[in-house]
């Protein structure tokens, strides 16, 4: 019994180490998107319709908000889950 929660204890570790990994990369990832995204959105704008490149920079505005909203996942998923409690009727 010992060795399973020995087990139990050095998997929850890791796991736990995992999360504050992929929350840190997560973190530090967040800045840049957006920078980027925002850049290519203002640079974008100012181009004319029927400019070639307009296809592209969307394409990168679109792509960068996936990673954004990937990135936003990533953190929520490593944050403590907040519970309310509430009175029943």
């Amino acid at each position: 019994m010992e060795k399973r929660e020995q087990a139990a204890g050095l998997r929850a570790e890791r796991l736990a180490a995992i999360g504050r990994a992929v929350s840190e990369i997560a973190h530090d990832m967040k800045s840049p998107l957006i920078a980027i995204g925002g850049f290519v959105n203002q640079v974008s704008r100012k181009l004319p319709y029927g400019e070639p490149d307009k296809k592209k920079f969307s394409l990168v505005v679109r792509e960068t908000s996936r990673l954004e909203f990937m990135v936003k996942e990533m953190l929520d998923s490593g944050r403590p889950i907040r519970l309310q409690k509430t009175m029943e009727s």
